[in-house]
C-alpha cells in the first residue's frame, strides 16, 4: 500500500510543478536560460520542458549555494539515494524505487547547476558525477535482476539495459 501512496505523491507532484509553471508563463511568460538556448530541444525535450526543469532546479540550486553544500556533496547524496532506491527496487517496492530515483536523477541535475553557478565546474567532478551515475544506473537494473529472479527473459532484457547504460558517457 506504501507504493500506491509514493506513486501517487510523485505523479501530483509532477502535476503540481506542470500547472504551477504553466501559470507562471501565462502571468509572467518565459524566462531565458543561458545553457537552455545554447543546448537547444531535442527530440525527447522541448525548450519549454528544459526551461522549466531550470524553474523548478534554480531554488533549489540557491538554497545549496546559500548553506555551502558543494556540487561534489549533491553528487554522493544523489548517488546513495539512487543506491536506496535499488534495494527497494529488489523487494518490489516500485513506487518507493521510482521515487528516490526521481529524487536521485533531480539532484544529479542539481549538482551541475551549482557547479556552474558557483564556478566550481571542473573536469574531475564532471567524470564522479557521471562515474557514479553510471553505478546508480548498474545497481537500480540489478535490483530488477533480483527481483525478477524467477524470469529469464526479463533477466536478458535487464542485463541489456545494463550494457545500454554502459554507452552513456
Amino acid at each position: 500500500m506504501i507504493d500506491v501512496y509514493f506513486t501517487f505523491g510523485l505523479l501530483l507532484f509532477i502535476a503540481t510543478v506542470s500547472v504551477t509553471y504553466t501559470l507562471k508563463l501565462k502571468f509572467f511568460g518565459h524566462e531565458s536560460y543561458s545553457r537552455v538556448d545554447k543546448q537547444g530541444s531535442s527530440k525527447l525535450l522541448s525548450k519549454n520542458i528544459m526551461e522549466m526543469g531550470y524553474w523548478m532546479f534554480i531554488p533549489f540550486g540557491d538554497f545549496c549555494i546559500k548553506y555551502k553544500i558543494s556540487p561534489n556533496q549533491i553528487t554522493w547524496t544523489s548517488s546513495f539515494i539512487g543506491f536506496l532506491s535499488a534495494l527497494f527496487l529488489s523487494v518490489g517496492m516500485f513506487g518507493v524505487a521510482t521515487t528516490l530515483l526521481a529524487i536521485s536523477s533531480t539532484m544529479d541535475g542539481l549538482d551541475g547547476l551549482v557547479a556552474r553557478k558557483t564556478g566550481q565546474t571542473s573536469r574531475a567532478g564532471e567524470i564522479l558525477d557521471s562515474s557514479l551515475d553510471r553505478y546508480v544506473d548498474f545497481f537500480f537494473l540489478a535490483g530488477l535482476v533480483i527481483y525478477y529472479h524467477d524470469s529469464i527473459i526479463l533477466i536478458i532484457i535487464t542485463l541489456l539495459a545494463i550494457l545500454g547504460s554502459f554507452m552513456v558517457s
